[in-house]
């Protein structure tokens, strides 16, 4: 499978969750104000390259004409990622899970996380899990969630310390795990994700 541009990834995104919550595709003028694209010509162009790579088919002359021809979620890991690279790059997908696997869980995710270690274990996820990922850019105190902290993806329990400081603490039975504590004026943070569930040793 051709790999996705940041912006496809973002168009794909979108158009799978309308199809999800709604039951029928978006329009073009819903994506565009989706995304926060301003021109619906450069919609087309992304869809015509989602078609292309073979992820979507597009019936001529149809308001709603989008149909989604591959129905599953990405997996990622945790860990290094570069500066600038979307957090669901396909050179980060380790795997794929169908789609159908999401209506197990409520809300359903966008994605998955790979758990690496216990440092989670007390909330259920455990080295090799699947961490189910509802995509969001903020989260309540005491949530666990995917977060970027510098040029790392990390999971953990996000906790809001100040307008300047906020920590990722681990929720373990392993004491020698310890909560980070992030300045955001000098490393860059920013919530992805926040965990909905797990699939339990199949990673």
């Amino acid at each position: 499978m051709t790999p996705l541009s940041g912006r496809q990834q973002e168009v794909l995104g979108f158009v799978r969750e309308h199809i999800r919550d709604q039951g029928f595709p978006p329009t073009l003028s819903e994506i565009a104000e989706g995304v926060g694209l301003t021109h619906i010509s450069t919609v087309n162009y992304h869809l015509n390259a989602l078609i292309r790579k073979g992820w979507i088919e597009v019936r001529p002359k149809t308001r709603r004409g989008i149909r989604l021809l591959h129905t599953e979620l990405p997996a990622i890991a945790t860990g290094p990622v570069p500066a600038g690279e979307p957090l669901l790059a396909a050179g980060r997908v380790v795997r794929r899970i169908h789609e159908d696997v999401a209506g197990c869980f409520s809300p359903p995710p966008d994605y998955f996380v790979i758990v690496r270690g216990d440092s989670l274990d007390r909330v259920g996820l455990k080295d090799q899990d699947l961490a189910a990922i509802r995509g969001a850019p903020a989260a309540r105190p005491g949530q666990v969630v995917v977060a970027r902290v510098g040029d790392e993806v990390i999971l953990g329990r996000y906790e809001p310390v100040d307008e300047r400081f906020v920590r990722l603490a681990p929720d373990s039975t392993n004491r020698q795990h310890r909560p980070r504590r992030i300045d955001r004026s000098r490393t860059r943070f920013a919530i992805d994700g926040v965990v909905v569930g797990a699939m339990i040793g199949i990673a």
